[in-house]
């Protein structure tokens, strides 16, 4: 028979248990991706922003990070994303959080503006709330979907250069528009498998760089209330 001390010693760790398998973390990952493209003295930077959220109780917390040691990272149980669109001139900069197009691939650009592939495979454009469907005339002119083009690196698209920053640690650009002005892009991530953590920099003769666009990826822990603001769900 229990005697009283190891019924309360039983009593109070079965109420911790009950408690760590109820009682959830929450952890925010911000998600980032990185193009530019640039003509002349212009260029347009499609900058990625969105946030990955997990949510666990703290019992499950070892296993989560026993599964991150072995590489088998845990799935996100909430995401959200954006595009952000930067306009950089000679005299301006204009930057716009675009509404629609967070699934645009294969960003192509043409001789009236920028063309993708969005939702159901179908031939859209940039516009200025975002991507949305191309017209028929404008699909005529462009050529359809035939002739999206998956841009790397040093490739050269209906006169606009484009670069791209990876996720390899130190991975870096230097884009010089004209010699009006400069972006600088690098993934300041110094040691394989550490989560990147990338910075943009606006160059201009005689100024002082300007931060365009800076995300770390590493996991952050915040408060149930921070998650539910961030993703607008009761969990």
């Amino acid at each position: 028979m229990l005697t009283k001390s190891k019924f309360a010693t039983l009593v109070i760790v079965s109420a911790a248990v009950i408690v760590l398998g109820v009682v959830n973390l929450y952890y925010i990952r911000d998600d980032g991706a990185i193009s530019v493209f640039w003509k002349g003295g212009e260029a347009y930077l499609f900058l990625g922003t969105g946030h990955s959220g997990y949510h666990f109780s703290y019992l499950e917390f070892p296993l989560k990070a026993m599964n991150e040691y072995f590489h088998s990272p845990t799935l996100p149980n909430n995401k959200s994303g954006s595009i952000t669109l930067i306009h950089v001139t000679p005299s301006s900069v204009e930057s716009h959080i675009l509404a629609h197009g967070t699934s645009a691939a294969f960003l192509t650009p043409f001789e009236d503006g920028f063309y993708a592939m969005c939702n159901g495979g179908n031939l859209c454009k940039l516009r200025a709330t975002g991507f949305e469907p191309a017209t028929q005339a404008e699909s005529a002119r462009f050529g359809g979907v035939d002739r999206l083009v998956p841009l790397t690196n040093d490739k050269s698209v209906s006169g606009w250069n484009v670069r791209h920053l990876g996720s390899s640690p130190g991975n870096h650009f230097e884009v010089s528009a004209d010699g009006q002005f400069g972006i600088s892009g690098r993934n300041n991530a110094t040691k394989p498998g550490e989560d990147p953590n990338y910075s943009i920099e606006l160059v201009r003769p005689g100024q002082t760089p300007e931060t365009l666009y800076k995300v770390n990826a590493a996991p952050r822990k915040v408060s149930k209330r921070e998650y539910q603001s961030i993703f607008a769900d009761r969990q």
